[in-house]
């Protein structure tokens, strides 16, 4: 019932859908944090809400998922698992710049686009996110793996991306002197078990790394018959996704809200996960799922 509920695009869903998404994120203000909203809070529901959109205008055509729901459905649910996402303002507004980025980047496969420029505005959204988040300079990695694959990587188009890359942060040196020392003392990462499996909602966690395993399995064996379309952009998902774990691990003062770049492909690839399942597999995962999410977003143990 559920599967077949999201099987194709409505209006009706999206609207749902993103009226679930601003429910959960109003949720945590109120049982968490101030509940009276402040300027603050009213800036992290727009960041978090303009991520959202993106994610759905980026995958759009691009994967599987495109064509039904569940890319927006799983999104919303996974903001809700992770909703400690709502916790920093500074790692959603690096999360938009990367998003916009990859936004960029998969125009690249666009033979009327021009590359020079693209690269470059990817450079300066990188460089700007990195200020507000200094992991977010992995996605430099992606960015080279993607025009590896959707165009020609030369040593102009890499020296365009370094400096596109750099001139936010020549701009931010000039104005405040003390900038590389603050960088310099934010960098310092350290491990926690607890953050990966999601404090006390650890049976949670669990069944989201089973459920990832099965679903990167499923997939695969899947991709040759089902998903030949959008290989390169799985394979890129994939990418995304290995980039977003590790900013999981190396990310200093563990707090929650560095769940929100995985949220981009984690949403992806269960979403093209859903669609190969028989329905009453589908119907028993999603329903766990829905669970988990309205189990964290509302506190319920």
């Amino acid at each position: 019932m559920l599967i077949n509920y999201f099987k194709s695009t409505k209006p009706i869903n999206f609207i749902l859908l993103s009226v679930l998404f601003v429910f959960f994120i109003l949720s945590y203000f109120f049982l968490e944090e101030n509940p009276f909203i402040s300027m603050h809070q009213v800036l992290k529901l727009l960041g978090l809400l303009t991520s959202f959109y993106l994610f759905v205008l980026v995958t759009k055509d691009k994967l599987r998922s495109s064509k039904d729901d569940f890319g927006i459905l799983m999104y919303v649910l996974l903001t809700a698992i992770f909703i400690t996402v709502v916790v920093d303002l500074d790692k959603i507004g690096a999360n938009i710049l990367v998003t916009l980025s990859l936004h960029q980047l998969y125009g690249l496969k666009n033979k009327d686009v021009f590359v020079k420029e693209n690269v470059f505005n990817i450079g300066i959204l990188l460089g700007v996110a990195t200020i507000l988040y200094p992991l977010s300079a992995m996605f430099l990695l992606y960015t080279y793996m993607t025009i590896v694959l959707f165009s020609t990587l030369s040593w102009r188009i890499i020296l365009i991306l370094m400096i596109g890359f750099a001139i936010p942060f020549l701009i931010v040196y000039l104005i405040n002197d003390l900038f590389l020392l603050e960088i310099a003392v934010y960098t310092t990462p350290f491990f926690s078990l607890e953050t990966l499996f999601l404090g006390s909602y650890w049976i949670i966690g669990v069944f989201l790394i089973l459920l990832l395993f099965w679903a990167l399995f499923y997939v695969f064996s899947q991709l040759n018959i089902k998903l030949l379309y959008y290989k390169n952009y799985f394979f890129l998902v994939l990418v995304h996704l290995i980039v977003a774990i590790t900013m999981l691990f190396l990310s200093p003062n563990k707090n929650g809200s560095e769940y929100i770049f995985l949220l981009y492909p984690l949403s992806s690839l269960l979403a093209n996960f859903f669609v190969t399942l028989r329905k009453w597999s589908g119907n028993i995962v999603l329903l766990l799922l829905i669970i988990s999410a309205f189990s964290v977003a509302l506190n319920i143990f």
